[in-house]
């Protein structure tokens, strides 16, 4: 009879423990992903001051300053995540999707040289 009051003690807390013990990973692993979102949003809002810092003293309607934003951001993580000839095709459609939609070409141009420029000037 003690024996399998004992395995029935041992089972029950083995089943606690591994409970509290996969609470633990999944509270881990939500701080892990608050962390890198915290990096990312960090990451965005500096590439926005970027933008923002060219965008202001230009003569720009104030409804196409987020038309503007959003171009500046497709750059940005298309620079993020691709290299070489994929990165500068993918560029180049950005820069015309964005144009055929009335942005300024100068523009764009400056915002993208802009963000490339902060980008490779990070360290890795």
């Amino acid at each position: 009879m003690f024996e399998k009051e004992y395995e029935a003690m041992t089972w029950h807390y083995l089943t606690r423990l591994a409970k509290n013990a996969r609470s633990v990973a999944i509270k881990q692993a939500i701080a892990r992903m608050a962390e890198r979102y915290d990096r990312a949003r960090q990451r965005q809002k500096e590439i926005d001051r970027i933008i923002l810092n060219i965008i202001d003293p230009l003569p720009i309607p104030y409804l196409l300053r987020l038309a503007y934003l959003n171009f500046g951001r497709q750059v940005w993580k298309t620079i993020e995540k691709h290299q070489g000839r994929v990165r500068e095709q993918n560029l180049k459609i950005i820069h015309y999707t964005w144009q055929t939609r009335g942005l300024d070409p100068q523009h764009l141009n400056l915002i993208q040289d802009a963000i490339q420029q902060a980008i490779n000037s990070q360290p890795a």
